[in-house]
């Protein structure tokens, strides 16, 4: 669906329409704009945002990074923690 396609295409098609995705340059413009549509679409979805944080824990030696509870685990491991912002809808707005 990301593709726009219904079937699996062949790997060189798929490498083509990756690398053009890839090519745009100006992410946080895309962003702008999609989330712009979204809340055009649909204002009275638009003032309720869930905020949910997801760790992605560190599994190197290089770096010393503070220790973030992981409910998978049910353990305090070292990691980071991204936060995504979602409509009431489930529509990403952003990732921090």
């Amino acid at each position: 669906r990301t593709l726009g396609l219904d079937r699996v295409p062949e790997v060189r098609t798929l490498r083509e329409k990756i690398a053009r995705l890839a090519s745009g340059g100006d992410v946080l413009g895309w962003q702008r704009e999609l989330s712009t549509q979204w809340m055009i679409a649909d204002p009275e979805e638009a003032g309720y945002l869930y905020v949910d944080g997801h760790v992605r824990v560190y599994h190197g030696d290089k770096a010393n990074l503070p220790r973030r509870y992981v409910s998978r685990e049910k353990l305090c491991l070292r990691g980071t923690t991204d936060y995504w912002v979602n409509d009431a809808l489930g529509l990403p707005f952003f990732v921090g």
